[in-house]
């Protein structure tokens, strides 16, 4: 009676079965990280969960390892011949990974449930109270309907405000509406910032909200209640209303608000006597902002402008230098002085600037950061050019050659 010796794994079947069970044991850990994450809303700051894949993957190849082998064994068994396969070693690898594994999967479901019950709490606690908000928005507009828009007192709660919004914009039509709410709601600075963005709001109303955002700004008591922000936007919205009176505009470029000043010297409505006060004003404000559309303003007087190149802004230097009612001699001297800046920005805008002095676009097409702007400079005087097409240095000769080619088209 013969017996039949075991036969081996070979080798290329137990490569492949630890290849799949690698690939298993990291697609599930991520894919139920990821899922995890997602479902409990998990941001990505400080999220330390994708972390424990170090764990995760191991301990899952340990188990899908033995399985996947034990599998393969089983099937090529039913050649009825034995397999030689490290089964001691397989079983044992199973059993730790599974014990490990148990305290991971009890943490991970404890985890996952805890935070999937918070999130839905947290959610019908929402619902519940947005259904109490609009409630008592409905509650109060049906106050606004039957009283008139004067019947609230501030200070205003969420859903009152919400209800008086709802109301302004069913009346904006009504000029006596608007203007009744204007003198009523004095400290409520969104009503103001939603009735100042009106285009229906007539000219009397814009006058009081003028008044009131300015009594807010110059009352701290008041302004406590509200973010800074939301009355300048008042402000800027009474700006750009094209009800605005004239009067209300010409005051604002003295507010000390310069986003509110700014936003009044750009409506087109400005006398020009007023705006060009403002520009000189402007030219030495406190606000580089200010500065800088000062001196891109083509109707700011020269004078101002010689002084806006020492300004200690790269932006407003430029912005002055760009001026077509700077002199002449002014620019030439700036663009020598601005060719030697630390600021790489300014030397670039210098090189590219037309009126450039020949002397200075050689001095700058010795500088690697702007020579290719120098080169292709068109105030580049010719004999330079062709001096450059000979430089050893192949990238200029080959910039050099390519601006004097296109002088040749031109």
């Amino acid at each position: 009676m013969s017996s039949s010796k075991p036969r081996r794994i070979d080798r290329g079947i137990s490569w492949a079965v630890v290849f799949f069970a690698a690939c298993f044991s990291y697609i599930l850990p991520y894919a139920w990280i990821s899922y995890s994450d997602k479902v409990t809303q998990a941001g990505p700051f400080l999220n330390l969960h994708p972390l424990l894949l170090v764990i995760y993957v191991p301990l899952a190849f340990g188990i899908f390892w033995p399985v996947l082998l034990g599998g393969t064994v089983g099937l090529m068994r039913l050649d009825r011949r034995p397999r030689e396969w490290p089964a001691k070693r397989a079983r044992i690898v199973f059993l730790l990974s599974a014990v490990c594994s148990s305290y991971f999967v009890v943490g991970e479901h404890r985890h996952f449930s805890e935070r999937l019950s918070a999130i839905r709490a947290e959610d019908a606690r929402l619902r519940e109270f947005r259904a109490g908000q609009a409630g008592e928005t409905q509650k109060a507009l049906a106050v606004l309907q039957a009283n008139g828009v004067a019947t609230l007192s501030e200070p205003l709660t969420g859903p009152q405000f919400d209800a008086v919004k709802k109301y302004l914009d069913k009346h904006s039509s009504d000029p006596a509406e608007l203007i009744t709410a204007s003198r009523h709601y004095r400290t409520s600075a969104g009503v103001m910032q939603h009735l100042a963005g009106m285009r229906s709001c007539p000219p009397e109303a814009l006058e009081v909200l003028f008044e009131n955002a300015v009594r807010l700004q110059e009352h701290p008591e008041l302004r406590q209640r509200f973010d800074a922000s939301t009355v300048y936007e008042v402000l800027y919205y009474i700006a750009w209303n094209p009800n605005t009176p004239i009067p209300v505009l010409v005051e604002m470029l003295d507010n000390e608000d310069s986003g509110a000043r700014r936003a009044a010297a750009a409506n087109p409505r400005l006398p020009q006597e007023a705006k060009l006060a403002y520009v000189k004003r402007a030219a030495v404000s406190a606000s580089f902002q200010e500065r800088e559309e000062s001196a891109a303003n083509p109707e700011c007087p020269p004078e101002e402008l010689i002084a806006l190149l020492k300004s200690d802004v790269p932006r407003v230097r430029r912005e002055a230098a760009s001026n077509p009612r700077l002199p002449k001699a002014a620019k030439v001297a700036y663009l020598q002085k601005a060719a030697a800046s630390k600021d790489w920005v300014e030397r670039v805008w210098t090189a590219k600037d037309p009126d450039c002095p020949p002397e200075v676009l050689q001095q700058l097409a010795a500088d690697p950061v702007t020579s290719w702007y120098a080169i292709s400079n068109p105030s580049m005087p010719v004999e330079l050019l062709q001096a450059l097409s000979q430089s050893p240095n192949p990238q200029i000769r080959g910039w050099a050659t390519d601006s004097l080619a296109k002088r040749e088209k031109q």
